[in-house]
């Protein structure tokens, strides 16, 4: 290599976001993850459904506790959360306060 020549170090490629929503059931300790190319309230209804509809079918009440963030106080989660009021429940918790 010539004094003043740039280094090309090989890499891994680019860094990529993937963006992930998660649920810990706290009776099992079990963890169900969804990985999704954008996260907005459109993806966080998703995952509610494949909740309530896929991984807790068999459960009469899920009660989900969630932090302060944006995408769960949309105007569209909060329409969705009164239709289906009795299939599952919404707990939003600024987790920071209760630290």
């Amino acid at each position: 290599m010539l004094r003043g020549e740039q280094v090309k170090v090989p890499s891994a490629g680019q860094n990529r976001r993937v963006c992930t929503f998660g649920a810990l059931d706290w009776t099992t300790e079990g963890l169900s993850v969804m990985a999704t190319e954008k996260k907005r309230s459109v993806e966080f209804l998703e995952f509610i459904k494949w909740l309530v509809d896929s991984v807790y079918v068999d459960y009469e009440h899920v009660y989900l506790f969630l932090d302060n963030c944006a995408i769960h106080k949309t105007k569209a989660v909060g329409s969705h959360n009164k239709e289906k009021r009795k299939q599952y429940r919404l707990m939003l918790h600024n987790l920071l306060q209760a630290a």
